[in-house]
């Protein structure tokens, strides 16, 4: 199953803003992070040290990239193979 982050995110922006869904927005999102944290684990495209090394002010306080990728808008690659910054450009 491949997800489509750019429909996760735009959920994740409704379940942010509609007033009517905030309680239903805390579990769902939680839920969703969680599906989107185990692919992410289990796909072997995440590089932990590499994540890490480019946040060095950060870098010893955090210990699990994965969920400072899900949940920081940061703009930090996953791998030192993938450009983030380019693939958020050509891909808005």
């Amino acid at each position: 199953m491949i997800l489509d982050y750019k429909k996760l995110e735009g959920i994740f922006f409704v379940l942010e803003k509609d007033h009517d869904l905030s309680e239903l927005n805390k579990s769902v999102t939680f839920s969703l992070r969680a599906i989107a944290y185990t692919h992410i684990a289990s796909s072997g495209f995440f590089d932990n040290a590499f994540y890490l090394s480019q946040i060095p002010d950060k870098a010893e306080s955090l210990n699990d990239g994965i969920k400072h990728y899900l949940t920081a808008k940061s703009v930090y690659a996953p791998n030192r193979y993938f450009d983030e910054r380019f693939y958020t450009t050509a891909h808005p």
